[in-house]
């Protein structure tokens, strides 16, 4: 059987064993980190082009618009805050993955300790992550503006260029998704930089493609399953925590409702609406995406770990889990 297929089981089996039973402390650990961690489908390209003009409600930059006008200060300050906002993000995302990783190797999600040892490592994948980011940002830049620069014939050129656009497409993913599941681990295993995990995994990859090919698919077919449990996950959490927050703030407005101004109204107003937006996050995060990131990056770490074994960082784990099912097939302990 193949590696693929056998770690499918021990991933869940894995998962249920650090979850269960459940701990508030844990839970949350691993919720910070999964936070930062984020999608569950890797690094998407997604065009969208359009062939004509888009009628808007109103404009965009500009005196009544969402955003300043460009060259203003205040056009400055938004666009620094957004830049410097997700700069920080990018790099918190990088750093967390070293630190989800150690969380599970070790099913231990002590979380703090990590975050220094992780920093260093975190760089260098936050500026890998940066030019794919950036190479992105270009192919999305290209196909925007070839209708808006041409027209017409804009609209042919991309037909033209179409499959280039594409075949980048699924490089720049193949190459997120394998530096995430497979060359992290392979960082931390062998205590070395992104560009020295890449060269140490590259050989492995090129003998045992067909193993590695039959991850990716698994994994696309896994994250697109993933992608509709969270949303379901998250949606019936935006409900267990919207209706009683939409309770409260009726009856707080109705009975103040005569006393208070229209502004404190829509000021409460906003106020409940923040708590509940935060209020979904962190609950949904908790409850609905803990799991989902635990699983499918403990997949991976056992789909490295079976195919490269001096790679294997969750071999301890795994031994486990092995006792565990022959004392159940023999009957001498029951299953945890």
């Amino acid at each position: 059987m193949s590696h693929v297929t056998e770690s499918l089981r021990d991933a869940f089996a894995a998962t249920k064993r650090l979850l269960l039973p459940r701990s508030l402390r844990r839970w949350f650990a691993l919720a910070v980190a999964a936070f930062f961690v984020g999608g569950t489908t890797g690094f998407d390209l997604n065009y969208n082009v359009g062939t004509g003009g888009v009628d808007l409600p109103g404009p965009i930059v500009g005196p009544g618009g969402l955003l300043p006008a460009l060259g203003t200060p205040e056009f400055v300050v938004v666009g620094t805050v957004i830049l410097v906002g997700g700069l920080v993000s990018l790099y918190l995302g990088a750093l967390f993955e070293f630190v989800f990783v150690e969380q599970l190797r070790t099913a231990d999600a002590r979380l703090w300790s990590r975050i220094a040892q992780a920093a260093s490592p975190g760089v260098s994948l936050f500026a890998f992550r940066l030019v794919v980011g950036l190479f992105a940002l270009a192919s999305a830049l290209f196909v925007a503006l070839l209708p808006a620069a041409f027209g017409t014939a804009g609209v042919l050129l991309l037909l033209v260029f179409l499959p280039a656009l594409f075949v980048v497409g699924v490089v720049l993913w193949l190459a997120n998704r394998l530096t995430t599941d497979f060359v992290v681990p392979v960082m931390i295993a062998s205590d070395s930089g992104l560009v020295d995990a890449w060269k140490e995994f590259w050989p492995e990859l090129r003998g045992e493609l067909r193993e590695y090919g039959l991850y990716l698919l698994a994994r696309i077919v896994l994250g697109l399953l993933a992608g509709v449990v969270l949303a379901v996950g998250y949606l019936a959490v935006a409900i267990l925590v919207g209706i009683p927050l939409l309770v409260v703030f009726l009856l707080v407005g109705f009975v103040l409702f005569e006393v208070l101004a229209v502004q404190v109204v829509e000021l409460l107003a906003f106020g409940f609406f923040s708590v509940g937006v935060l209020a979904i996050v962190v609950v949904g995060t908790v409850l609905v995406a803990v799991p989902v990131q635990t699983y499918l990056r403990y997949y991976a770490l056992f789909v490295l770990g079976g195919v490269s074994p001096q790679y294997d960082l969750v071999r301890e784990i795994r031994s486990h889990l092995e006792e565990t099912q022959n004392e159940t097939e023999d009957g001498s302990g029951p299953e945890r």
